[in-house]
């Protein structure tokens, strides 16, 4: 929330307006850095599972029925939807904070987005039996059901293109509304 916020606040964000680098540039170069932030910290945390998981199962023993073995497939479909979910969670928390006046604000209205995303996440575990296709269509809940998918070994393609592809396809929305706000002054001057 700073990266917008938190300029405004502080007056920087003004001067950087003014520069010769187009708006559009400024609002794509903060989205894309909180974006690759995120982004390589989903892939530490494939990497992570995919390397941690065997050697922590084979520490243990096993586990009874947990049974964590990823195939090449499953880890290239989960890093690319752990990427994409950056991207669209960076462009939701950029979009608050154009809109925010100051980091406290954006903090403020940043707090029931997130409270969705665990709110969706949790739904999850209390699906039970086949998930309707239907449900695959539904945003941020549809992440969520593939990634259970992916690890449970049950995703098919058509589930995890229509969730990535949503899921993209809402990020670059919002990215169009946050490089329309950038070139609002009543947004970005607020």
């Amino acid at each position: 929330t700073d990266m917008v916020a938190g300029e405004k606040e502080r007056g920087t964000m003004a001067s950087l307006l003014v520069s010769p680098i187009k708006r559009k540039d400024i609002a794509l170069g903060k989205v894309l850095a909180l974006m690759l932030i995120s982004g390589v910290s989903s892939l530490i945390y494939v990497a992570a599972m995919v390397i941690g998981a065997p050697l922590m199962m084979s520490k243990m023993g096993g586990l009874g029925d947990l049974d964590i073995q990823l195939s090449v497939q499953q880890i290239l479909m989960l890093g690319t939807l752990l990427v994409a979910i950056a991207f669209l969670y960076s462009t939701m928390i950029a979009l608050i904070s154009v809109f925010a006046r100051s980091v406290k604000e954006a903090n403020t209205y940043v707090m029931p987005a997130y409270m969705l995303v665990l709110v969706t996440g949790l739904l999850t575990m209390f699906t039970s039996g086949e998930t309707s296709q239907k449900m695959f269509f539904i945003p941020i809940y549809n992440t969520a059901l593939v990634l259970q998918g992916i690890l449970g070994q049950e995703v098919t393609m058509m589930q995890f293109g229509v969730t990535l592809i949503e899921t993209l396809a809402i990020g670059a929305v919002l990215m169009g509304v946050i490089v329309k706000a950038f070139d609002s002054e009543k947004v970005m001057s607020a």
